[in-house]
């Protein structure tokens, strides 16, 4: 989460100082800080798939290849807040706000987005649990298995609804439900 949280922000910055910089120098182009920032927030969000997949021949040791899938994930997922935010933040600015309050009411925004964001998605993911665990779903397998994916799928659009991010709070639901509801489900699901 280090990684994922700091390091994504500085190499957002980082990304957009350099960008604004060469911006400076070529005053035509006519891009503002801001849309550097953006541009920052965006290019930050790495993928390591190549890197996976070479684990995967590899057959490295899984505790590594979970350590990097989980960090690409959580880098997505806040370089998609931190954009939101940069957005946001040229929006309060734009609108005659003082530049400080506007920074601080993105960089509450991009908390608050985050962490409901989160419990949605967790919220969600331990109520499938709950559900496949304390109910007679398992004599219907189809019915268990299309409520398994209908309850990830409404996570992402009640999220976006709330105008949260759907991203998070899926990828929270689902770790829940792979730790807590995939051991609900009945075993002739899981076999076929």
């Amino acid at each position: 989460m280090t990684f994922a949280f700091i390091g994504t922000t500085i190499s957002t910055f980082a990304v957009g100082t350099i960008m604004y910089g060469f911006v400076w120098m070529m005053p035509s182009m006519g891009f503002s800080f801001n849309d550097c920032l953006y541009f920052g927030a965006i290019i930050s969000a790495t993928d390591p798939v190549t890197i996976l997949a070479i684990f995967n021949d590899l057959h490295v040791d899984v505790t590594l290849y979970a350590l990097v899938f989980g960090e690409s994930i959580l880098n997505d997922a806040v370089a998609i807040v931190l954009a939101q935010s940069i957005d946001e933040f040229e929006r309060l600015s734009g609108q005659g706000g003082e530049q400080l309050r506007a920074a601080g009411q993105a960089l509450t925004n991009f908390g608050y987005i985050f962490t409901t964001s989160l419990f949605l998605g967790s919220l969600v993911g331990c109520s499938t649990a709950l559900l496949t665990k304390f109910t007679k779903l398992s004599d219907f397998p189809l019915l268990e298995t299309c409520l398994f994916v209908l309850m990830s799928y409404a996570t992402f659009l009640s999220s976006e609804v709330l105008e949260l991010s759907g991203i998070v709070a899926v990828l929270f639901c689902g770790i829940c439900q792979a730790h807590y509801t995939y051991n609900n489900l009945t075993e002739g699901k899981l076999s076929s």
